[in-house]
């Protein structure tokens, strides 16, 4: 059974990578969809995205060796409490410290992790756009 769903995700990658392409820009349209979805979190006054300070990782120059993950914390709401209430949006994300604790000392969210978005082919430019809007939404209530 495990090795009949990698081969289907392995039959899906194939299907959206012309024969040319490479297996990155197979993530290209994903790499948009993070991009968005960066930018709208970062107009988020009470969210602070976790990154490098002044960079962002999904500057063009940077998406072909990026992940379209995307961690933040909210300066009013943990984690835990943020990821409820989007997921009683619908918003499916993951809270906490993702297996990596001692990273989270150094990130200054030790305190209770972070939010974490993960993108991939399936989302949409809409689903993004519901994602940052449920989120201020949820932000000016609390």
């Amino acid at each position: 059974p495990g090795l009949l769903g990698l081969l289907a995700a392995v039959s899906h990658v194939q299907e959206l990578v012309e024969p040319q392409d490479t297996a990155l820009n197979a993530n290209q349209p994903v790499q948009i969809l993070a991009a968005r979805l960066w930018a709208g979190l970062q107009s988020l006054d009470d969210i602070h995205l976790v990154a490098d300070p002044g960079h962002n990782p999904f500057a063009e120059e940077a998406t072909q060796r990026r992940l379209p993950i995307v961690s933040c914390v909210s300066r009013t709401l943990d984690a835990q409490t943020l990821a409820m209430a989007l997921q009683q949006s619908g918003v499916v994300t993951r809270a906490g410290y993702h297996c990596a604790p001692w990273a989270h000392r150094s990130l200054g969210t030790q305190q209770g992790g972070t939010l974490r978005l993960s993108l991939s082919s399936a989302n949409t430019m809409e689903e993004i756009d519901y994602t940052v809007g449920t989120m201020r939404s949820i932000l000016q209530f609390s």
